[in-house]
């Protein structure tokens, strides 16, 4: 347990700047049976990242047995109506299996959404959560009622994207009252995705701590990108920065999109305004990628200082693990440039080859075949990971 406490935990150094993530899982862990699902989980992780980053395929096929047996358990666990814990087990065994698994899984991963439910504490009423403009998981825990959390604007965000597929689908007539509401929602939303990055505490801003001076293409088939390499308070404040990358990338696209579908394709003048915030977003992801992919307790990250030394060793998984979706989406949206779309692919398959995460290796092959349930899984599974925290003292 030790060795994945050390591989896949983030113990916040200041619990009001950052939540870490599955900060609380230790205390979790003494209070249970050594037998426990959640113990054995923690037991067939530790060992499965073992495997991978030292290329011991024995104990890799001792980590898959292990899994399918766990599975099993949880499985049977779930359909057991008298268990109160059923949400809990199904949770943590389809959660597992979608992170760690590969295409060649020799059990069934990819109908998880059935059974990925969370079984906690919060039931997180979407109408609620679009009002209240500081409530959230994605935000400092110290920020204050004037601060609006990435998780209030990625709901607010759902119901422009809903009717952005419509005006790209073609799949009803749309009103032209209804166009100029979603115009004014859209302009709002931008403005307010701008602006997040002002509102968030000094500690949250990202740290230039080196340089990369070798071109993109003497850095092909590396996890480095040229230019500015940035570090941060923690890999939780790395990792929500790069969900509103993620998602500020998304609307964008759907903005460039939806202008052409209605004929704004001659506005010179704001293309080049979305393109230059694109590559902006786009450039400090590959600035962040470095301190995702290879710092550990003793050493921030690792930054080439000449053209030959570019080979980079695997820090801890968890900077892994939260990198895959915005790596994902960045490296297929036509919007991103074609030669970070290239580079984002390649710290894919980096990230499924050097840490253990198999569902970067999927992604990084053919994102569109891999089925939406599948990839929800491991968002709930990322997204989970930062609900746990020590308990009060």
């Amino acid at each position: 347990m030790k060795a994945f406490l050390q591989d896949y935990c983030v113990a916040s150094l200041d619990h009001s700047v950052s939540r870490g993530y599955l900060d609380g899982l230790e205390h979790m862990l003494a209070r249970l049976n050594p037998s426990s699902d959640l113990v054995q989980a923690v037991k067939v992780v530790a060992l499965a990242g073992f495997a991978h980053k030292h290329e011991r395929p024995d104990i890799l096929d001792l980590s898959k047995m292990l899994i399918v047996d766990n599975s099993r358990s949880a499985w049977t666990a779930h359909h057991a109506r008298k268990s109160p814990l059923r949400k809990e087990n199904g949770t943590h065994s389809r959660g597992v299996s979608a992170i760690l698994s590969t295409d060649r899984s020799p059990f069934d991963i990819l109908t998880g959404a059935q059974v990925f439910q969370l079984g906690n504490p919060l039931h997180l009423n979407p109408a609620q959560l679009q009002d209240s403009r500081h409530f959230g998981i994605l935000c400092a825990p110290s920020s204050g009622a004037t601060v609006q959390t990435l998780d209030s604007l990625l709901v607010k965000s759902r119901p422009i994207f809903q009717m952005a597929e419509e005006l790209l689908s073609n799949s009803r007539e749309i009103s032209a009252d209804e166009l100029s509401q979603f115009r004014a929602d859209v302009m709002l939303l931008m403005r307010q995705f701008a602006e997040w990055p002002a509102n968030q505490p000094e500690k949250w801003s990202p740290t230039t701590v080196g340089f990369v001076h070798q071109s993109h293409e003497e850095l092909q088939g590396t996890i480095y990108w040229p230019g500015q390499v940035h570090a941060y308070f923690d890999l939780y404040v790395s990792g929500v920065w790069n969900a509103y990358r993620k998602a500020r990338l998304l609307f964008l696209d759907r903005v460039v999109r939806c202008m052409i579908r209605l004929g704004f394709g001659e506005e010179q003048w704001l293309w080049g305004r979305f393109h230059s915030e694109v590559r902006e977003l786009a450039v400090d992801v590959a600035a962040s990628v470095p301190f995702h992919l290879t710092a550990t307790a003793e050493k921030p990250l690792q930054i080439p200082h000449t053209a030959t030394a570019t080979a980079a060793t695997a820090g801890i998984s968890v900077g892994g693990l939260l990198l895959p979706h915005p790596l994902c989406v960045a490296s297929t949206l036509s919007i991103v440039p074609p030669e970070l779309r290239i580079y984002f692919k390649g710290c894919l398959v980096w990230i499924g080859q050097h840490m253990g995460i198999g569902q970067a290796a999927l992604l990084a092959k053919d994102p569109k075949s891999v089925p939406y349930s599948f990839i929800k899984d491991g968002h709930v599974l990322v997204w989970a990971g930062m609900l746990i925290q020590p308990q009060a003292s």
